[in-house]
């Protein structure tokens, strides 16, 4: 049996963000108060979702592959409440900020309006400095638990999953059960001819994490694509 098979029906589970300011509280609450425990993030001490992956402000900071990716806050404290009280199940929740949303922030921080092929380029190696999340998933493993990664894409909104979904594999590739979480607003990449594409609203469209290890419904993927698709890449 899988482990997401393990799961009941019905599961709650957490975002990923909490308003504590102590992560020992955070991590009890995380995993006290949901059927799938999370590793908290605390936005309160750590800033938003791209500040906590990178560690600062990607104004002040930038990014070079050279880099240490962050660790969540939580991260110590939330396996040993692991450790004192493990789901039956046996599955954790781990989440990241996606590749493509962290190059987008990143594009905009240099200056102008972000082009999706630069940004397109920058995620594609933003994902292999993620997937050093795979030390998260042997720590749990070590205790007999198993992770799903649910990777977080607010930004595929303005990207399109077009060429992106070769970003996400280094993740998927690490993760024993993956999936996606989508908010879709409007487009906010120019095109070839330097024009903003950010002027006409977009659907909402929302994907959440799969019940097995292929993540993202070809469905959901088409539906955005064509909603989304930028046309410079």
């Amino acid at each position: 049996m899988g482990a997401l098979e393990r799961v009941p029906a019905w599961a709650t589970t957490g975002v990923g963000s909490l308003p504590f300011t102590d992560p020992g509280r955070a991590a009890a609450h995380a995993v006290a108060a949901y059927d799938i425990p999370f590793c908290p993030q605390l936005p309160r001490l750590e800033g938003d979702m791209v500040g906590q992956w990178l560690g600062a402000n990607p104004r002040r900071c930038g990014w070079s592959p050279e880099r240490d990716r962050e660790r969540p806050r939580a991260g110590s404290a939330f396996l040993s409440e692991l450790a004192a009280h493990p789901p039956d199940h046996g599955l954790v929740k781990l989440q990241v900020t996606g590749p493509a949303t962290l190059a987008c922030a990143l594009e905009r921080e240099r200056g102008g309006a972000p082009s999706r092929t630069e940004a397109l380029a920058l995620a594609g190696e933003l994902a292999g400095w993620l997937a050093n999340v795979a030390g998260q998933i042997r720590a749990l493993g070590e205790r007999g638990l198993d992770a799903l990664i649910v990777v977080d894409e607010p930004a595929v909104g303005a990207f399109g999953v077009r060429g992106v979904e070769a970003a996400w594999e280094p993740l998927r590739a690490v993760a024993p059960s993956w999936g996606l979480h989508l908010h879709c607003r409007k487009r906010l990449f120019r095109d070839s001819a330097g024009n903003h594409t950010n002027d006409r609203p977009g659907n909402r469209c929302s994907a959440h994490p799969r019940n097995t290890a292929q993540g993202l419904g070809t469905g959901t993927a088409d539906s955005a694509q064509r909603s989304f698709q930028s046309p410079d890449g």
